[in-house]
């Protein structure tokens, strides 16, 4: 798999039910200059480490395991013979080991005399263990063992197409399918791209729980007497609840806008807050 499909299975199977936002905050995503053992470092997840991390990686059957070095690989690969012995890695950087199936993981830092190494292994989706498969069978199967949505998710086909609706509450629907060009819809009017499954499985877990917010206005100009008023269209931001928290007095108070989270509505468009606390 290339590097960013690995990124993206790496944090949905170690990282489950973590907030993007603090994943960001903790710099912990490799594309933005961070790294994923940092998960380990601000003790995000548990894990082992130094010698006791080396004997386990050690003792461990390391049939089909994968290697990829997070600095220079644009791809995973097999681990060569050599590299089933921690001696043999804890000096070559930014690097990981990791199980074909993800149930654990090794991995190495810059830093290998005081930072690292660590290793991890996954406890959290060892019940229900699934192939890297991109099509709405597996984002459902997912869903439907995720308290906070599972009630909320339906499976759709219209003309030969499948796709899911999520309706989360009167105030917020997403619609789409992975198994096109990836285009969900929240409402039946903004469209977004996502076409990884694990990105959009922790974005509705993220809606349901009620960590993302979704801000809708629009802006309306008075044409003339006879003609009234026009409203331009919709506008919508998408927020995390931390996000929301530092802009919320300002943005309870004002009109032509209406918020709304996965766990109800917010503020509606005519109705202004005074005490936003």
């Amino acid at each position: 798999m290339n590097k960013q499909e690995f990124i993206n299975r790496f944090l949905f199977e170690f990282a489950f039910g973590i907030n993007n936002f603090i994943l960001k905050r903790n710099n912990v995503f490799p594309q933005k200059g961070g790294n994923l053992w940092v998960l380990c470092d601000r003790n995000l997840i548990p894990f082992i480490k130094g010698q006791e991390a080396r004997k386990k990686y050690d003792s461990l059957d390391k049939t089909n395991a994968q290697i990829i070095n997070m600095d220079f690989d644009t791809q995973t690969r097999k681990l060569y013979a050599g590299e089933s012995d921690s001696s043999e890695i804890d000096k070559s950087g930014e690097t990981i080991v990791f199980s074909d199936d993800f149930s654990w993981a090794y991995m190495t830092t810059h830093e290998y005399s005081f930072l690292g190494p660590f290793f991890i292994e996954n406890i959290v989706s060892k019940k229900n263990k699934v192939a890297l498969v991109k099509d709405l069978k597996f984002v459902l199967d997912v869903l439907k063992d995720y308290p906070s949505i599972k009630d909320k998710v339906i499976s759709k086909s219209f003309k030969g197409d499948h796709y899911i609706e999520v309706v989360f509450n009167d105030h917020l629907t997403i619609t789409g399918a992975l198994d096109g060009n990836g285009v969900f819809e929240v409402n039946n009017d903004y469209h977004l791209h996502i076409e990884d499954p694990y990105e959009l499985i922790r974005w509705l877990i993220d809606i349901a729980d009620g960590r993302l917010i979704f801000i809708q206005s629009k802006c309306y100009l008075s044409i003339n007497f006879f003609l009234g008023i026009f409203y331009s269209p919709w506008n919508y931001r998408n927020l995390t609840i931390y996000q929301f928290e530092k802009i919320k007095p300002k943005y309870l108070k004002k009109r032509c806008l209406k918020i709304y989270s996965g766990n109800g509505l917010i503020k509606d468009f005519k109705t202004t807050i005074k005490n936003s606390r």
